[in-house]
């Protein structure tokens, strides 16, 4: 994990964990406070926590090149930085379904969806004045390399309800 902004209200020894996972038809990003003080995380429903989550994928195990997958660019009509404190032990979720990712980067892995896929989650916070000002953790949070068996309906936009 890189480390975080610095802000006074972002604890120094913020520890946080990563696992990623389908659910529903969706793939899901749960952040774990692992550390003892609090931590502010954005929620994502709003410009600054939508982009956060993402996705190294590839059929092959430990592959130097894999396909990066991120949330679709989203116009926002009305946008406040909310955000959720996470307490020891608490978690917040992030969910994608195939049709919240950037289709261009979603068009090369599409055809993946009945194959077995490595995958390695991240959460990335880019530091922002409104960070700062409300003193939300920012950094990369990784999560470890799994397989993921098939199907993937969060591959596949024909599988959205």
């Amino acid at each position: 994990m890189d480390a975080p902004n610095g802000s006074p209200e972002t604890p120094p020894d913020a520890a946080l964990s990563l696992r990623v996972f389908p659910e529903d038809g969706a793939l899901v990003w749960e952040a774990t406070n692992e550390g003892t003080d609090s931590v502010r995380l954005w929620q994502q429903g709003n410009s600054w926590g939508w982009p956060m989550p993402r996705l190294y994928l590839d059929p092959e195990p430990d592959s130097t090149a894999p396909h990066r997958l991120t949330p679709a660019a989203r116009v926002w009509t009305r946008n406040f930085p909310a955000s959720v404190d996470l307490a020891p032990q608490e978690s917040a979720r992030y969910v994608l379904r195939a049709g919240d990712f950037d289709p261009e980067m979603l068009d090369a892995v599409q055809g993946l969806w009945h194959e077995p896929l490595r995958v390695r989650g991240e959460l990335r916070c880019e530091p922002s004045p409104e960070a700062v000002e409300h003193g939300v953790w920012c950094g990369t949070l990784r999560g470890e390399e799994q397989e993921l068996s098939p199907p993937h309906a969060w591959l596949d936009p024909a599988s959205e309800p």
